[in-house]
């Protein structure tokens, strides 16, 4: 509880403001100003955490304890007792872990979905050439 939680709570904090009770009287989290329609380009977001736990250069030089010292700076049988003392705010903080910019636009719609309008159009030129047929043919 003493390490997962904090992780949970930046988590939450980098997109939501507070959590509610909806209709049906369970919780209803709300997002922050602005992230309403889609999280901004700078803001972290799960693939960014996940690259940074996935890469060991990173988890090395980027977790550091509240005295300002690295994680790993501890002694090998120390590292597991001093999680608990990670400032997860400042060894995750978005603008450091941030490997892209994600810019939301249309673009994105046709370059997710290319491969079906690809084939909608080689469909319907194959029916076209089917359809056609052979302009000798029909003449005899």
């Amino acid at each position: 509880a003493r390490v997962i939680r904090p992780l949970y709570s930046l988590v939450f904090d980098e997109w939501y403001e507070k959590v509610d009770i909806n209709d049906k009287g369970g919780d209803k989290k709300v997002l922050l100003r602005g992230f309403e329609r889609f999280l901004l380009p700078d803001v972290a977001n799960y693939d960014d955490w996940n690259e940074f736990f996935c890469d060991p250069s990173q988890v090395v030089e980027g977790i550091i304890l509240w005295n300002g010292q690295g994680l790993f700076d501890q002694d090998h049988g120390a590292r597991y007792a001093a999680l608990p003392h990670v400032h997860w705010r400042a060894s995750l903080k978005g603008s450091q872990i941030k490997t892209h910019r994600e810019c939301h636009s249309m673009l994105g719609m046709f370059a997710s979905t290319h491969r079906v309008w690809f084939l909608h159009a080689l469909l319907f030129f194959t029916a076209i050439i089917l359809v056609t047929g052979d302009a000798e043919l029909v003449a005899s």
